[in-house]
């Protein structure tokens, strides 16, 4: 059984806001200018922008997922 296209939305945007919360809290300068910090931000980056793709591809709206 496949999943929605609303299902995997949610999921990935609800991933997503943790992450960014987690990071949110992170104030290690040495932490924020290494490499791979960057390559998280766009990770998580791209992981929203992939979710907020299926909320477009799944004709939803974003304010059904909010809440």
């Amino acid at each position: 059984m496949s999943a929605k296209p609303i299902e995997v939305a949610e999921k990935v945007l609800s991933i997503v806001r943790q992450a960014q919360e987690v990071l949110a809290t992170v104030e290690n300068p040495a932490i924020r200018m290494d490499p791979a910090w960057e390559e998280v931000i766009h990770t998580i980056d791209r992981a929203e922008r992939a979710g907020q793709a299926l909320v477009e591809y799944g004709n939803i709206r974003p304010e059904r997922l909010e809440g």
